[in-house]
């Protein structure tokens, strides 16, 4: 529902088919990777790539969208005028060992319950049993995005965007 009641689809049809996750140590891969937009139609290529230099199990995501001129050059201007009210977490100077130890401990019982859910779903799957897939989702997106911000607000800076260059200049 958080998805859908925020105007976000999710623009994947053709990711379904490749993985955006993959361990080949362990002989794992998923798709868990999504890229959401408020107007679909917009989205002319969505690929997932394959590069031969990339030291994360994720695979990078390539998404190409068609946007009308003016809307770019009034989001461009903007962004421009708004640059001085923005914000941006400043991972360099934060304590990344305490946010992996937050989140990594308050996102398992999230992770318990995808389990649960999979195997329910699977199980009614055999069944014919209508479920609301979409509200677990946007539930267990919604808790998720819950616990990562509240990491983030414990143990990672908070800087307006031109903060370096105000102190440097």
């Amino acid at each position: 529902m958080f998805l859908a009641n925020n105007g976000l689809a999710c623009c994947d049809k053709s990711l379904r088919k490749r993985p955006t996750y993959v361990n080949e140590a362990l002989i794992h891969e998923s798709v868990i990777d999504y890229f959401f937009t408020s107007d679909d139609t917009t989205v002319s290529n969505y690929d997932v790539m394959d590069r031969d230099i990339n030291f994360s199990d994720h695979l990078p995501i390539t998404v190409t969208c068609a946007l009308d001129s003016m809307y770019a050059i009034h989001t461009r201007k903007q962004i421009k005028d708004d640059d001085e009210f923005i914000s941006q977490l400043r991972w360099d100077y934060g304590d990344t060992v305490s946010y992996y130890s937050y989140t990594g401990i308050h996102l398992q019982p999230i992770l318990a319950e995808i389990d649960t859910v999979a195997k329910k779903l699977s199980a009614k799957m055999h069944d014919n049993v209508a479920v609301d897939i979409q509200l677990i989702v946007d539930i267990l997106y919604s808790q998720t995005i819950k616990i990562l911000i509240s990491g983030a607000k414990l143990f990672i800076p908070v800087r307006k965007k031109n903060f370096l260059q105000v102190l440097v200049g």
